[in-house]
């Protein structure tokens, strides 16, 4: 769930918490929308691609991207947007 400023998103965690992520950018590829949100604005902090699915405002999911053609096809995007300022790796290459 967005807030009204589209700046935070809400998710729910594993453990039922809520999650605030921040809302870097956001794209349409491919028929969807994504959006990249990061846990807080510290240099090191985690960064997630998120699907936004949903009609309305009021009916707006967000899913983190698990699969890697999707992230290989849309991570290259947000890099292009963020001119530089972020370098986006998978898990598997920390």
């Amino acid at each position: 769930m967005a807030n009204k400023d589209n700046r935070t998103i809400s998710l729910k965690g594993e453990l039922g918490e809520t999650i605030e992520l921040i809302v870097l950018e956001k794209t349409e590829f491919g028929g969807n929308i994504y959006v990249l949100a990061e846990e807080s604005e510290d240099d090191e902090t985690v960064a997630y691609i998120l699907k936004q699915g949903g009609e309305s405002e009021e009916e707006l999911t967000y899913s983190i991207v698990e699969d890697e053609k999707e992230l290989d096809a849309v991570a290259p995007i947000f890099e292009e947007l963020l001119e530089g300022e972020i370098e986006l790796v998978s898990d598997d290459e920390d």
